[in-house]
């Protein structure tokens, strides 16, 4: 897929450690202190327990496509069609499940093992995607930075 640079998301304080985790090769998701269960999206309480202590974490970045489908139509002018659009079921627990893409590859099929990889958003550096992949060490920094959008960093998925 060729992209030159991706759209910038809206970038909040509940949503910064997951668009700049990115930067250092963490796929960080929010998680639940209390219960340990993993939310995506970020919310303000835990759903299965109704805790409030909530915090960013690094997933190990490993899942499956669950589902998928080809866009050949070019809704936004930075990115070229076709592009695959999926839904990827992280290993960490069952139904976490995050909206992304899927790169690097011509065949995309259910349930396919797919590892994370970072492409840069809006005014983040043209130097391409990052091929680090996430932290497994369950790091809770959140990655929060001073200059905006132009750390965006979108996580997609390769085989």
């Amino acid at each position: 897929m060729a992209v030159d640079r991706r759209p910038p998301p809206v970038i909040t304080e509940r949503t910064a450690a997951f668009w700049q985790g990115g930067a250092v090769g963490e796929l960080r998701i929010q998680r639940c202190q209390r219960c340990r269960w993993w939310l995506h999206p970020p919310l303000p309480m835990c759903p299965r327990c109704g805790g409030r202590e909530l915090a960013p974490e690094a997933a190990a970045g490993t899942g499956t496509v669950y589902s998928f489908t080809v866009n050949r139509y070019q809704w936004s002018p930075s990115l070229e069609p076709p592009y695959v659009i999926a839904e990827v079921e992280l290993d960490e627990q069952p139904g976490l499940r995050l909206l992304t893409s899927i790169v690097g590859g011509d065949e995309v099929t259910i349930g396919m093992p797919v590892r994370v990889r970072f492409e840069p958003a809006g005014q983040a550096s043209d130097t391409g995607a990052s091929d680090t992949g996430a932290s497994d060490t369950g790091a809770s920094d959140t990655g929060a930075s001073d200059t905006g959008a132009s750390d965006a960093w979108v996580p997609v998925f390769a085989t």
